[in-house]
């Protein structure tokens, strides 16, 4: 099923109206499970959409989803499926910045193995963003709790976890003093009973102070307004700041 879908929104006491209309989006057919328009961004003044297929290309085992943030000219695009960050110049050439690996970690309760059994957790990168340093952040879905981590890149360079014990992360954000923000989809994790989800700063000295929690219900998005109030997008609401 063929859809068409709209770029609005709203945060707190602002309210948007429709910037681009008439784009596609692809469900099944019964109208679930639709794709549709996953991030935008701007590059000298243009406008980027970034469309959300719901199929991985059978050859390469790509999916971007989530993402896309302007970088030297050009787009990062963060690749779930094939748990890569790719960069999209202006003409449309797709180079590779970094591959991140699968980890083994503990298997959870509902897995039913034996205590202590490890198994294999794909990456799934989710978010990118560009950090005060000029280095991009990368956030991983990573379904068992505590598994997801955050990369630091550097192109020509291995990524490098710069944090880590996070569950399910969907988002990143920097706030106007530099300090990293992270959105968990779900506080205990997505493949067991639902939970909100998290918004967490990572303070200077590597502690973490948790902005908001309650209320957040499949949390997908954060962005940082110019007074360095904050807004996960579930239902968006606006989440101020503290020192």
């Amino acid at each position: 099923m063929l859809r068409h879908e709209r770029l609005s929104g709203h945060c707190g006491p602002w309210q948007g109206a429709a910037c681009l209309t008439g784009l596609p989006s692809v469900a099944g057919p019964d109208g679930s499970s639709a794709g549709g328009p996953a991030s935008v961004a701007f590059v000298d003044g243009n406008l980027a959409v970034l469309l959300q297929d719901l199929n991985i290309d059978p050859v390469t085992g790509a999916n971007p989803f989530g993402d896309i943030t302007a970088y030297r000219g050009g787009f990062s695009v963060t690749d779930a499926a094939a748990d890569d960050l790719l960069y999209v110049d202006r003409w449309g050439h797709i180079s590779v910045l970094a591959v991140f690996p699968a980890k083994m970690v503990l298997a959870p309760p509902q897995f039913r193995l034996p205590a202590g059994r490890k198994v294999p957790v794909q990456s799934v990168p989710t978010s990118v963003v560009v950090g005060p340093d000029g280095a991009l952040y990368v956030s991983e879905l990573s379904i068992i709790p505590g598994s997801a981590r955050v990369y630091r890149v550097v192109p020509g360079k291995a990524p490098k976890v710069y944090a880590s014990g996070f569950t399910a992360l969907t988002d990143l954000a920097f706030d106007s003093h530099g300090r990293l923000l992270t959105l968990f989809f779900a506080r205990e994790s997505i493949i067991g009973p639902p939970s909100p989800g998290v918004l967490t700063r990572i303070e200077r000295s590597g502690s973490r102070t948790v902005l908001a929690s309650d209320g957040l219900e499949s949390a997908t998005g954060i962005a940082v307004s110019g007074d360095a109030s904050t807004c996960p997008t579930t239902g968006l609401r606006s989440v101020p700041a503290k020192s």
